[in-house]
């Protein structure tokens, strides 16, 4: 972690959301962002009066489909101008906000990843959780916020999303979403219902797949597989057909805009308990390569502007040197 970062307590961080509660306020989420960080914007917007959700550009596609029926959208901003301040969630780095410009003085950062790059000196909450939603739901506790059955489904949904549908959970991860069903009407099954995407039927993600998996080149170190493939969109979907596939480290670049880098890497849980950490090497490259790079350990981005080709490359050359390690 940065030494430059500005570290506050979680009771520092409620007390200042508390000053700005009346206050125009943005909630800023990372590029492509996703459902715990989505989750986490409309569940803190509860507090506000006057809130809006933003991104420098690029919505996930799951994000895209479950906003749809919500009133906050995620618009796509280039500059704080117009807002009292603002929020940024669910975001490790200012790579990961690269192109948004923060003119406001009053930023604070809201995040839960382990690795934390620099904020220059601006208050950063960082708890190592495994979602950003349960750092909200704390917040939101301590606020004595009452919460709809609609913002605890979303949490709900935060929490299982970054957890890999429970793969990465911890006992912290269970007593959050037991508190938040505790006294809702919420079914699991209606939450699942939300997020399961991949079960409802779309020609176009399958077709990604299956291309995915035609283009699929693989390497063996060992007894060990890392696959890499290319697509033209849908790539954390094809990521994880090529786990499934029987690999245990995938990477997939998305080819549809020139002069980009749009890389979604998937790692089995086993890479991870050995010591592989997918959110750790696109941090690395990211800063080496001034794109934005993070995530967690078994599913992470790299994106930005550059040679998508080289980047892929890179990627598999040193995912190979962490298991020709494990060879040894």
């Amino acid at each position: 972690m940065s030494t430059d970062n500005k570290l506050i307590t979680l009771e520092e961080t409620v007390s200042i959301l508390e000053q700005w509660k009346d206050d125009k306020v943005l909630l800023l989420l990372h590029i492509n962002c996703d459902i715990d960080a989505y989750a986490s914007a409309v569940a803190l917007s509860t507090m506000f009066k006057d809130v809006q959700i933003a991104t420098p550009y690029s919505v996930s596609h799951p994000v895209k489909r479950i906003s749809q029926d919500h009133e906050l959208k995620v618009e796509e901003l280039s500059t704080s101008e117009g807002f009292d301040h603002v929020v940024v969630l669910d975001s490790s780095s200012l790579v990961q906000i690269k192109g948004f410009d923060l003119l406001k003085e009053d930023v604070l950062i809201i995040d839960h990843h382990a690795s934390i790059g620099d904020w220059e000196g601006r208050p950063l909450y960082s708890a190592k959780e495994t979602s950003n939603a349960e750092i909200v739901f704390q917040i939101l506790k301590m606020l004595d916020v009452e919460l709809t059955d609609e913002v605890r489904s979303m949490l709900i949904a935060g929490v299982v999303a970054d957890t890999g549908k429970f793969r990465y959970a911890t006992p912290a991860s269970f007593n959050a979403i037991s508190e938040l069903l505790e006294g809702s009407n919420i079914t699991m099954d209606e939450v699942f219902q939300v997020l399961e995407d991949e079960s409802t039927p779309d020609a176009s993600r399958t077709i990604a797949v299956f291309k995915g998996i035609k283009r699929m080149q693989y390497t063996r170190v060992g007894e060990h597989m890392i696959s890499t493939s290319t697509i033209g969109s849908f790539e954390a979907a094809v990521c994880r057909a090529l786990l499934l596939c029987g690999s245990d480290i995938a990477f997939v670049q998305n080819t549809k805009s020139r002069n980009a880098v749009r890389i979604s890497g998937r790692a089995r849980p086993a890479m991870v308990r050995q010591g592989f950490s997918l959110a750790e090497l696109f941090s690395q490259m990211g800063e080496e390569f001034e794109l934005q790079g993070g995530g967690h350990d078994g599913a992470a981005g790299l994106n930005g502007r550059g040679d998508g080709d080289r980047m892929l490359r890179i990627a598999l050359e040193r995912a190979k040197e962490f298991l020709d390690g494990l060879e040894k």
